[in-house]
């Protein structure tokens, strides 16, 4: 799959999680490295509040706490976003702290409210399905990906999770 994000040459990638237990976290940390590696480059992985167990609240403080490795760029949330905001400091974060250099790689678990799936894969180039082998069925991936535009559909990533 890193060698089809690379060849695909997209600056911003989704991660859909085919079911509610697919590891969309544990996939991107595994990715990034690998596409660090071959593409040369710097990568920005984003993950989503809903990836680590937060509940929303009100606070003004900042949605995400970076962490550097190498040429991988963690962003992990420091605090759950109120309905609506993640979508939102997505889009100014994407638009505004993004090098035309980067990939970002960009975790959608958790996306419940109507509209938010559709809201986000409007903001990437190019989206990829995560899903657990021998767990995850038809149906759900088919399911994942039916409101999307099947043309910016990578593939689908296997776990183990």
């Amino acid at each position: 799959m890193a060698r089809r994000i690379i060849a695909a040459k997209p600056q911003r990638v989704g991660f859909i999680p085919a079911d509610p237990r697919c590891p969309v976290a544990l996939a991107i940390k595994n990715i990034s490295f690998a596409v660090a590696q071959i593409a040369d480059c710097r990568v920005a992985t984003i993950f989503a509040p809903a990836a680590h167990g937060f509940q929303a609240v009100a606070d003004s403080s900042r949605i995400w706490t970076m962490t550097q490795r190498g040429l991988v760029t963690q962003y992990v949330p420091s605090r759950a976003p109120l309905p609506g905001e993640w979508l939102r400091e997505l889009g100014r974060f994407l638009h505004q702290s993004l090098s035309d250099k980067e990939i970002a790689l960009i975790d959608f678990s958790g996306l419940r409210e109507v509209g938010e799936l559709e809201g986000a894969a409007a903001m990437v180039d190019a989206y990829c399905v995560v899903a657990r082998v021998k767990k995850t069925k038809e149906q759900e991936l088919e399911r994942a990906c039916a409101d999307l535009p099947l043309k910016r559909l990578l593939g689908v990533l296997l776990t183990d999770g």
